[in-house]
């Protein structure tokens, strides 16, 4: 399979593509083929070796996907193949096929498109914590977001304007 690795920290010019092997899906792990993967700050900061967990190269950065299961390891039932999911991974997800632990998957909705379902669990997660669970928002409150241009300013907007986020 073809996937983008890092071989060693530096800039987003050190990453490379490449051939890799398959992954192949131990106990507990799906195997996803990857129809998108969404690009945000940490990747880069993983890249630099900034980040506050540090990942021993050579890895394939990237952290959030959308996919079609194409096999499962033993004892996973909550997915299987051909099912639409969508996931995240503290690496990975700059490749084909991804292998990752079944329960960081959710079904994609068929509504979704792929980017979108890719670019949801990070920023949507992250605006959702910052807001609700950290700032105690609730339906009607008044919210000022500032930087709106990125994935979670945009995420704030959508979680701060739903009628009922909490």
């Amino acid at each position: 399979m073809r996937a983008a690795r890092c071989d060693r920290y530096g800039s987003p010019d050190v990453v490379t593509v490449r051939d890799v092997p398959d992954p192949i899906p131990e106990p507990g792990e799906v195997l996803v083929e990857i129809r998108a993967a969404a690009v945000n700050f940490p990747d880069v900061l993983t890249v630099a070796d900034k980040y506050q967990v540090s990942v021993p190269t050579p890895f394939t950065p990237g952290s959030e996907f959308a996919g079609v299961v194409r096999s499962v390891g033993a004892d996973v039932r909550s997915v299987a193949p051909g099912d639409a999911v969508m996931g995240s991974a503290m690496t990975g997800a700059f490749a084909e096929l991804i292998c990752v632990p079944a329960g960081v998957l959710a079904p994609k909705p068929d509504g979704l498109d792929w980017a979108s379902a890719a670019a949801f669990r990070v920023a949507y997660t992250t605006a959702y914590h910052a807001l609700v669970t950290f700032g105690g928002m609730r339906a009607d409150d008044w919210v000022v977001v500032l930087g709106a241009a990125g994935g979670v300013g945009t995420a704030a907007i959508d979680v701060a304007s739903s009628s009922a986020p909490g």
